[in-house]
């Protein structure tokens, strides 16, 4: 006889974020991300459910917040299979901003969770 173990994870209740970075500096993460990534991956960071653009959302409804810092900052800077690079030109500073108006659209548990400190 065999038994089977399921776990069924569930996400916590929804929080408010709270970030420690300045509203200037998620300001400019906006700015840059309404400029260079909103196209595909959607201007409230929703993705893109297009066959001809699989663009992954990155307000926290997926898997983005599992990448750490160091693969995110890899995609922006040199992008991936599907991804173009967009930051190539990017001061470290930008980067910074992008990915903090990145998170700041995760729950606390996934900026939490998440491998890195960047924009945080």
């Amino acid at each position: 006889m065999a038994v089977i173990a399921i776990r069924v994870y569930e996400s916590p209740p929804r929080a408010e974020a709270t970030s420690t970075v300045s509203q200037e500096v998620l300001d400019e993460g906006a700015e840059l991300y309404q400029a260079s990534c909103a196209s595909c991956h959607g201007t409230d960071r929703e993705g893109s459910a297009l066959a001809s653009m699989p663009a992954p959302p990155l307000d926290g409804s997926a898997h983005s917040w599992h990448h750490s810092d160091e693969q995110i900052v890899g995609l922006i800077r040199r992008g991936g299979r599907v991804m173009p690079a967009v930051g190539f030109d990017w001061s470290d500073e930008q980067v910074e901003a992008v990915l903090a108006y990145v998170k700041s659209g995760w729950e606390p548990w996934q900026r939490e969770a998440q491998q890195g400190s960047l924009g945080e």
